[in-house]
């Protein structure tokens, strides 16, 4: 390595769900560890019997059953700063063993942020960590430049929620942003309906997940449903059965993930008790929610509300009409809406240069469906124009993608010309934020 470590930026991207930790200029995070904070049920027996006062990532999800976990972060807001700054701690002195005073500090946070929550990331950095100085880097933002942009369109699906997020020469347009509350967390438990209806009721902390991680293992999207008619369908059908052979040539390992359905292969996961459930067409079902959200409305609404988890975002045609799709919306809705928020002369570039991040979005087939439905959207919403190029762009550690964005940052002549130094806070106070971090 060309850098010194016990100087190196210290890059760190918390979400929901997962917490990545590592120094700048490194390939990958050091580390990954769930982002949760645990206390013992009964602490005066916790502590006679030698245990922490609280446990955090990999320890508190092991000890859940005799744990109070708690969840600091969710969708990507921090909602208990006391468990957050454990966390940090946690991660700081005794997992990466830095000493704040020497360290630039690179975070992480979603788009649209509120501003109280950066002042009060950079007050604690600064007060209770003494950190050197401070950068506070756009989740979706570094992603894309860990695929080599500065624009493009980032489709991220996380735990909590999913978003479409333009960025133009590395600035996201935060007004043009689309999101929906369906994503990890939703298709878990829609996975787990699809069983208590076979007779399988997976309650506990740890069959959960179990079963999280039978739906990131096992699961799989199928190709899309609908159907176009002359010229234009046998363009599609050429587009689409290109991009699916380019996807089985690269993620399709077992034949089974992409078999159609009623012909996949059975395939089971095996609770801590021992139990064994097998999945069959629920592989396909569950990621199929992410591309029709009205499975998921139905399924929480007793069938009576299919609009439940509907994207408020809205197209409208060159006539003025809003513009419905032949098909149901689903994750696909959110980039084509994004990009027909953007100003036209964008547009073919954001087209051109989707990208995926976010773990939500691993499932075999995601990248190949999102694309084919991008570009059916397209071909609906203007019959009389030529469709333009789109392209979705994927890579087999895209849950990272953020943390090697802020690692390539981290690397730049520029980088050090974007943080908030301790001087710098202590002269203007937390506000400094606003205009150095953008």
């Amino acid at each position: 390595m060309d850098y010194n470590v016990s100087t190196a930026a210290v890059v760190l991207d918390c979400g929901s769900s997962h917490s990545r930790a590592g120094f700048g200029g490194e390939k990958g995070p050091r580390l990954d560890v769930p982002t949760l904070v645990g206390y013992p049920r009964h602490r005066g027996i916790a502590m006679a019997a030698g245990m922490n006062e609280q446990e955090v990532g990999e320890e508190a999800l092991l000890k859940q059953g005799s744990l109070d976990v708690h969840h600091p972060i969710r969708n990507g807001c921090i909602e208990d700063w006391g468990d957050v700054e454990k966390l940090w701690s946690h991660l700081f002195f005794n997992e990466l063993r830095v000493s704040p005073e020497t360290h630039c500090f690179l975070l992480t946070e979603p788009v649209n942020t509120p501003g109280p929550q950066r002042e009060r990331t950079l007050e604690i950095m600064m007060e209770t960590f003494r950190a050197h100085s401070l950068y506070l880097g756009t989740s979706q933002v570094l992603s894309l430049y860990s695929y080599g942009l500065t624009t493009g369109l980032v489709v991220d699906s996380g735990k909590d929620i999913t978003r479409a997020v333009p960025v133009h020469e590395g600035y996201a347009l935060g007004r043009h942003v689309t999101q929906s509350p369906v994503a990890g967390a939703a298709l878990t438990r829609y996975l787990g309906e699809l069983l208590r209806a076979q007779g399988y009721a997976l309650g506990t902390a740890s069959e959960q997940e179990v079963l999280n991680q039978a739906k990131e293992e096992l699961c799989y999207v199928q190709s899309p449903s609908f159907a176009a008619t002359g010229v234009a369908a046998a363009a599609a059908a050429t587009a689409t059965e290109k991009a699916l052979q380019r996807d089985t040539d690269e993620t399709f390992r077992h034949s089974a993930h992409a078999a159609p359905d009623g012909v996949g292969e059975i395939d089971d996961f095996v609770l801590p008790d021992g139990q064994r459930i097998p999945l069959g067409a629920e592989r396909h079902r569950t990621a199929e929610v992410l591309f029709n959200f009205s499975l998921l409305s139905e399924m929480e609404s007793g069938g009576t509300d299919r609009g439940l988890y509907e994207p408020r975002c809205k197209v409208r045609t060159d006539i003025g009409e809003f513009f419905t799709p032949s098909f149901e919306k689903g994750v696909s809705w959110l980039p084509f809406a994004a990009v027909n928020n953007c100003e036209h002369s964008l547009q073919p570039q954001l087209y051109a240069n989707m990208v995926l991040a976010g773990g939500s979005l691993s499932f075999p087939g995601a990248r190949t469906r999102l694309e084919t439905e991008v570009r059916q959207l397209y071909r609906e919403s203007h019959p009389s124009e030529a469709v333009l190029p789109i392209n979705a762009r994927d890579m087999a550690c895209r849950a990272y993608s953020a943390w090697l964005g802020g690692s390539m940052l981290a690397q730049t002549a520029v980088f050090q010309h974007l943080v908030v130094s301790r001087k710098e806070y202590e002269e203007e106070g937390a506000r400094v934020i606003h205009y150095k971090s953008l």
